[in-house]
């Protein structure tokens, strides 16, 4: 193939890809400048901004390898595609935007592929993953990494012959009190250092050994940094009598040691970098197994066309298929739902002002009820926050909704999952126990998604995707039963324990009677 008919089938491929990109552009705009979003209110991930121009950059550098080849167009590319959309439905449905922003990623890399060929996206495939780095992922970890920080530090600062006092993310020193919080969890440091750990073992290694074991100590050692930087401000605080590493300089000593991490994790790789090796001539070809040769008008081949005909059905069949119902119940204001019927020894009472209260956002309608009653001993609190629907900003499952903050004075100091008997069934709860000061509620937590009970956030959200899937109901609520704790072990436990077997069915009938009110 002479240089100008190439030159011709670059052009055209250019041009059909633009267009693809353009449609994925409109019909996922929302998912994109939700990440967009991200990047410009969370320091976390504002490396999003730089991803883009990198992974270019890398097909820059690749010039002289692409312009002599083929792009073959494939329709290999079309189920994955297509599944990719699918996914991005599910993650639309149960309003996860981490879903649907790697989904929206996932299209892009996969109509690039389809439009290009097989061989093109293999040569490319490092600048089209590293476009994953742009999706906001992470907030998952968060947790278990301030407890391993929590941990370790108290450890380390008991094995500098500290006595050290330890409740939940909270510690005390005799020369002050500390406590982790998210932005002291590390993943900032992780996702950082993966980012430029992936791309410094791609530009230097050849052999995908050692650019696997580059690329898992990048994920390890900001781990184990954040430790001893957590550790080396702990200590700086004690030792100075907390004038020292409590204030902005706090941040600033963090963020200069992780320079000093990656500049030693860089300093100690660059020993094992490998030559570049000698490039090949490469025959202008096809790719075997895609379809270059067939065409429809304008020189637009099958694989091109079907290509497009692809993200243009990603792009608008999921509005097509989101439950109408949606349209009836969103925009329903707040109000209070009615208290459920109470046994006849038992009686209601004001919810004191000062009371622990979650974090809950978007709710439609909500209850808060105190009870005593003879055989219930301790007063039990209920709390439920109704969702009618789920859309973004007001959804039912979410970070947003919290049992505590970290500048709230209540704190969370024990947490696992019991199973208890609600409504008939055993159902794992997640359980905490919430303390300020002298002040300490044993809290039990679930979510109802229509007339399914669980406590884990993902089973949750598969639920809900279920649920608009086939057409089910798609409301749910958040319950929350709590008392105070009891020092004889298991007393709370089994008040809480009666409170919902006396009150899960009334309950219930309360969280259903919008259906009927919305029938009438």
């Amino acid at each position: 193939m002479n240089r100008s008919m190439l030159a011709r089938h670059w052009t055209l491929s250019l041009i059909v890809l633009g267009v693809a990109v353009l449609l994925l552009a409109y019909g996922f705009y929302t998912s994109i400048a939700s990440m967009v979003d991200i990047w410009i209110r969370s320091e976390t991930y504002t490396h999003g901004f730089i991803i883009l121009p990198l992974s270019l950059w890398l097909v820059w550098r690749k010039r002289e390898e692409l312009k002599v080849r083929h792009p073959g167009p494939t329709l290999l590319a079309v189920p994955p595609l297509l599944g990719c959309g699918l996914i991005w439905l599910l993650g639309t449905l149960v309003d996860v935007l981490v879903v649907q922003q790697f989904a929206v990623v996932m299209i892009l890399i996969c109509t690039v592929w389809g439009v290009l060929g097989n061989r093109i996206a293999a040569s490319l495939w490092f600048p089209l993953l590293f476009l994953l780095f742009m999706v906001p992922a992470g907030e998952g970890v968060v947790p278990p990494m301030m407890e391993l920080t929590a941990s370790s530090t108290v450890w380390m600062v008991k094995l500098s012959g500290i006595p050290v006092y330890r409740e939940g993310m909270f510690f005390s020193l005799p020369s002050g009190d500390w406590s982790v919080v998210e932005a002291c969890s590390g993943v900032r440091y992780l996702i950082a250092s993966m980012t430029l750990g992936c791309l410094y073992a791609y530009l230097n290694y050849q052999a995908w050994q050692k650019r696997l074991v580059f690329v898992v100590i990048s994920a390890v050692v900001p781990i184990i940094a954040n430790i001893l930087r957590a550790y080396m401000i702990v200590m700086l605080g004690h030792w100075s009598d907390m004038t020292v590493a409590v204030g902005v300089d706090h941040l600033l000593y963090g963020w200069i040691f992780f320079g000093l991490v990656i500049f030693l994790l860089f300093w100690c790789g660059s020993y094992f970098v490998d030559p570049l090796a000698a490039s090949e001539p490469v025959q202008a070809a096809g790719d075997q197994g895609s379809v270059a040769h067939a065409s429809l008008p304008f020189g637009v081949s099958p694989g091109q066309a079907m290509t497009l005909v692809a993200v243009l059905a990603s792009a608008l069949y999921a509005p097509l298929l989101i439950p109408a119902q949606d349209a009836k119940v969103t925009g329903v204001a707040a109000i209070a739902l009615e208290s459920p019927r109470l046994p006849a020894n038992w009686q209601q009472s004001d919810v004191a002002g000062s009371m622990w209260r979650p974090i809950i956002v978007g709710e439609d309608r909500k209850l808060e009820l105190a009870v005593n009653g003879e055989d219930l001993g301790e007063p039990v609190l209920l709390y439920v926050y109704q969702y009618l629907s789920q859309r973004q900003d007001a959804e039912l499952i979410s970070a947003n909704n919290r049992f505590t903050i970290p500048r709230n004075p209540w704190r969370v100091v024990e947490a696992r999952r019991p199973t208890v008997a609600l409504s008939g069934r055993d159902v794992k709860v997640e359980e905490v126990v919430m303390q300020l000061g002298v002040d300490s509620w044993r809290v039990w937590k679930v979510y109802r998604l229509g007339n399914f009970y669980t406590a884990n956030d993902y089973v949750g959200k598969l639920a809900q995707a279920l649920n608009s899937l086939l057409l089910h109901r798609r409301d749910g609520a958040i319950v929350f039963v709590l008392t105070p704790r009891s020092e004889v072990a298991g007393e709370d436990t089994q008040r809480l324990q009666r409170f919902l077997q006396a009150l899960s069915v009334p309950l219930e009938q309360v969280l259903d009677a919008w259906q009927v009110e919305g029938e009438s």
